[in-house]
């Protein structure tokens, strides 16, 4: 876009900040619980808050002006939004999906490319003198395709598809699983979810298509590809718009709140009772719910009809483990039963935790190596020998 943008256009811009950062800031104060997954929520939508900002400075000639008057370095400052994106809504939906989520440090690398991008500035751009930096930028804003700015567009873009269709992967996993006997199925807001990520999603593939028809299709004219540009800019104020009010309509599903149902209330000797004890055990053995990555005490304590306190008071009593130790437990002794058996000795160590219904490596390993004593690799070289 290097016309001028019309005051008109400004405003619907700068308007997708300030509900941005509306939508943020209600995240924050609709629940007095926060979940982990609302900051990565509250960060996607500031990044949303950012880009905006980077469109006017980079593209309003009322803004522009005295935006390098002031300061060149404006003119990247904020685009460092568009590479975090990605990977806060990656976050965010696995997150919200997956009760026992933790932050690893392999999820490091969903920020890589942001990484990358910044070096890339600090070599080219920020390690420049003012002047420089103004020389710059006036090349650098030509509309003269194929050019290193369309390529970084590009390359930008592809990243935040790729994430999206990561984000659509978890989605559908889940939605799969929630149709299984065992899986908490009210325990995400789907269509909230759906919406965010789908939305998006449609924003950054026209923004993919549309900068790489300014690449390939040069002579296509900068009159259409503004108008192409502004388009997305129109599609983002759409997304936002309806995602605030589907949140403001339906409040008891802001931002994919987490639901919770809870079963009848149990008196202290009933929780304590021999009976309530073989049940628990019997419906773990018998019906293995621990096998769904999405098996919560909540959703055991639904299976059961009682309420989840008193479930966990009584694993506590009975078992002297608090509901994490003892799903686990059950969780590693089907893990050896695999890793021994013959059959299964060219499964992948992924395909074995998720089939006992870990979610993650780390905490597979770290979690058999507690129980057992050695790792899992070791256990099978083990059986094998034997």
């Amino acid at each position: 876009m290097s016309e001028a943008i019309l005051n008109f256009h400004d405003a619907v811009i700068l308007s997708v900040t300030f509900q941005s950062l509306c939508f943020a800031l209600l995240i924050l104060l609709a629940k007095r619980e926060r979940h982990i997954s609302d900051w990565f929520l509250c960060g996607f939508f500031l990044a949303q808050a950012a880009i905006p900002i980077h469109l006017i400075v980079n593209f309003s000639e009322m803004v522009k002006e005295p935006a390098m008057t002031l300061s060149p370095n404006l003119f990247h400052l904020f685009e460092t939004a568009y590479w975090i994106e990605g990977p806060l809504l990656l976050l965010y939906t696995r997150a919200l999906l997956y009760r026992e989520f933790h932050v690893q440090k392999t999820d490091a690398i969903y920020f890589v490319p942001v990484v990358f991008f910044i070096a890339y500035l600090s070599a080219t751009f920020y390690s420049l003198s003012n002047t420089e930096k103004i020389l710059y930028i006036e090349e650098f804003y030509e509309p003269v395709a194929p050019s290193v700015r369309h390529l970084l567009q590009i390359t930008r873009e592809t990243v935040f598809v790729v994430f999206g269709f990561a984000c659509i992967n978890e989605i559908s996993k889940a939605q799969k699983q929630a149709h299984e006997r065992y899986a908490n199925v009210k325990r995400v807001d789907f269509f909230w979810l759906s919406i965010l990520v789908s939305g998006f999603m449609v924003t950054r593939t026209w923004n993919l298509l549309v900068t790489s028809i300014s690449f390939f299709k040069p002579t296509l004219g900068p009159e259409i590809y503004n108008a192409l540009g502004l388009l997305s800019n129109y599609l983002t104020f759409a997304v936002i718009n309806v995602l605030m009010f589907f949140s403001l309509t339906r409040s008891d599903k802001m931002a994919g709140k987490i639901v919770q149902n809870f079963g009848s209330s149990l008196s202290n000797s009933k929780v304590f009772s021999r009976e309530f004890k073989e049940t628990i055990d019997r419906h773990m053995r018998s019906n293995r719910p621990y096998k769904s990555h999405f098996f919560s005490i909540e959703v055991m304590a639904n299976q059961l009809d009682v309420d989840p306190s008193n479930l966990s008071e009584a694993i506590k009593g009975h078992f002297d483990k608090n509901f994490s130790e003892y799903v686990n437990g059950f969780r590693i002794e089907e893990a050896k039963q695999l890793l021994s058996d013959p059959e299964n000795a060219s499964s992948p160590m992924l395909d074995v935790l998720s089939r006992v219904g870990f979610d993650s490596t780390a905490t597979f390993k770290a979690t058999f190596r507690r129980n057992v004593g050695m790792s899992p690799q070791q256990f099978r070289k083990n059986c094998a020998e034997d």
